[in-house]
């Protein structure tokens, strides 16, 4: 393992030279043909051709030690920039050999975790990235001296870095993690960012994104990038046959299989296949993909849990932060209350549910289908039965090594209408159960703008003020999902430009908060509106929660479920809340 003497490059007289634990001091002669300017710059070597290989920065754009690298780029952005400097955009392999270095070391100063060797696992303090606060962002280029692989800074988090391809050859994609990245997804790999869930909006300013320069003497070619991305794909997996007959009732004529498809125990499941081979091998077998909602009711069971086996994450219960998949059926306690098995883990899962998200689209004609559940190499937050945050959609033509999916037999299941109610509640406010929730955001007037920039605290005292309670996180999630668990306020399907959500937000232009009742359709059945977008709401429990989302790109599409813990102090102009009332506040409210 590389020691920590390795801190130290010196750009001098033509030569790059690396100051190393190792019994030799790595010396790289610049006789070959080099960049223009080379000052900054790292020559990694071809081991079988000594006088090939590429150049990149040491440092990440604007590749200039002590100074902070520039952030809130586009991948245009980024290529621009190089090719301004003479350079070009690092591919995704020169990126990642640069990364593992000579030694191929995982996180590059070594296969395990070093905690603070890097800048990663940053805590925000709004607990969600699309909220984050200029603050909240990145050190010094360099300032992390025992960052760096081979002469070359901050490869692992600061800023996610931009690419030339991603692992399948497409345009773009970034590696390296950012400074909130967690800790086991920011590594050389490039594993984080080939997952299928994550979703890289090119044309878009993101806030953790930067990037770094390289040189050759020739520019990659079109087939050079596919050939590197031909070798990082496995081929599809042959399985066994199919078993029809192990499935489980989950509600009334509707079934699931036990396993992930063939439907077997202790045989890994099928994976590298596209939607439309994994549907018509359920239509095969006289079946179907599971609907998203009846994939979460499958894995969630009638008890509504997080985990199919509960509401807290038990370690290793499930085939979930694993180095490498199992078999279906291997872990025995990974089982929802309905008997069905590896839900959560073991491989993503297609699932019959379309989402309409131009924002999520790499390419316009993408016909972007939901998946579920996580892999073997995602952290818990991901591997549960309803996800809250991210983005598990995929274009259906995409293929990947940990997708996988089951089948399903019977009706598809439909949504709730109104929930009931035994309250009356004042016209301003809506019923639900036995509780009253404001039609919209404080101050609870349509077509007035709400109050933004609210703390945990303020919010509490202006419901007080007004003889009503700030909502509890039950209370708002219950008004939000009605009985059957609506994932948006107006039903299960996402719907662009319903609600004051990224759907609406032009590239340049991030959006602000709208006046309450603006987007009529963006409400739940009895009527509470903007509970999706428009801003984050303050909600009261255990511990302080946001919950629906804000006008920004918000990881999630504004879903019910959607939420983040910032502290109480916390306030942002995304920021907002709404009262509820109790029936002897209500009662109170509506009395002479």
């Amino acid at each position: 393992m590389r020691t920590h003497l390795n801190i130290l490059y010196l750009v001098l007289f033509g030569m790059v030279w690396i100051a190393s634990g190792c019994p030799e001091p790595i010396a790289y002669q610049t006789d070959t043909v080099s960049p223009p300017d080379s000052k900054h710059m790292v020559h990694i070597k071809d081991a079988s051709h000594p006088q090939s290989g590429f150049w990149i920065d040491a440092f990440e754009y604007p590749n200039v030690p002590n100074q902070r690298p520039l952030v809130n780029t586009t991948f245009a952005d980024a290529k621009q920039a190089c090719q301004d400097a003479g350079k070009r955009l690092c591919t995704a392999s020169e990126w990642r050999r640069a990364c593992l270095g000579s030694e191929k070391l995982r996180f590059g100063y070594a296969d395990t975790y070093e905690a603070q060797r890097c800048h990663t696992a940053s805590t925000l303090a709004s607990g969600h990235t699309s909220m984050m606060q200029a603050n909240e962002w990145t050190v010094e280029s360099g300032s992390k001296q025992y960052c760096q692989t081979d002469g070359v800074f901050d490869l692992i988090g600061n800023v996610e870095e931009w690419v030339l391809d991603d692992w399948q050859g497409r345009e773009g994609s970034l590696e390296g993690g950012a400074w909130y990245t967690y800790t086991e997804y920011a590594d050389c790999s490039g594993n984080y960012s080939r997952q299928p869930d994550y979703r890289t909006p090119m044309n878009r300013p993101i806030y953790s994104a930067g990037f770094r320069c390289c040189w050759t003497p020739s520019t990659p070619t079109s087939e050079d990038i596919s050939t590197d991305a031909r070798e990082r794909q496995s081929s599809p997996q042959t399985t066994t046959t199919y078993n029809g007959s192990l499935e489980r009732p989950i509600g009334h004529g509707l079934w699931m299989d036990i396993y992930e498809y063939p439907n077997q125990p202790f045989v890994k499941p099928q994976t590298n296949v596209t939607w439309d081979e994994a549907n018509d091998a359920c239509q095969a077998a006289g079946k179907r993909l599971c609907s998203v909602t009846e994939w979460e009711l499958g894995c969630s069971g009638n008890e509504n849990w997080n985990f199919p086996y509960g509401q807290e994450y038990i370690s290793d219960l499930c085939d979930i932060g694993h180095t490498a998949p199992s078999a279906t059926g291997t872990f025995l306690g990974c089982q929802s209350s309905f008997g069905v098995q590896d839900m959560v883990g073991s491989v993503w899962e297609w699932t019959a549910t379309e989402i309409d998200a131009t924002v999520l689209k790499t390419n316009p004609n993408d016909q972007l289908k939901e998946i579920r559940g996580g892999s073997w190499f995602v952290e818990e937050q991901k591997g549960v039965c309803r996800p809250s945050d991210g983005y598990p959609v995929v274009s259906s033509d995409h293929r990947y090594p940990d997708i996988g999916f089951r089948c399903c037999r019977g009706e598809p299941m439909t949504n709730d209408l109104k929930a009931p109610s035994t309250i009356q509640c004042p016209s301003d406010m809506v019923a639900i159960d036995n509780y009253c929730l404001d039609r919209f955001e404080y101050p609870n007037l349509a077509s007035v703008n709400p109050i933004a920039d609210a703390t945990f605290t303020m919010a509490k005292q202006a419901c007080k003020d007004q003889g009503k309670h700030l909502c509890t996180d039950r209370e708002w999630l219950r008004a939000c999902e009605g009985q059957q668990k609506r994932r948006w306020p107006y039903g299960n399907v996402y719907r662009a430009q319903t609600c004051n959500d990224h759907g609406w937000v032009a590239v340049d232009n991030m959006g602000s908060n709208q006046p309450s009742g603006k987007f009529h359709d963006c409400a739940t059945p009895e009527g509470a509106s903007d509970m999706s977008g428009n801003l984050w709401e303050w909600t009261d429990g255990e511990i302080p929660t946001l919950r629906g989302g804000g006008w920004q790109l918000s990881a999630g599409l504004g879903q019910c479920r959607s939420f983040s813990n910032p502290s109480a102090d916390y306030h942002a102009g995304e920021v907002g809340f709404r009262c509820c009332a109790n029936l002897s506040e209500a009662q109170r409210l509506q009395s002479p």
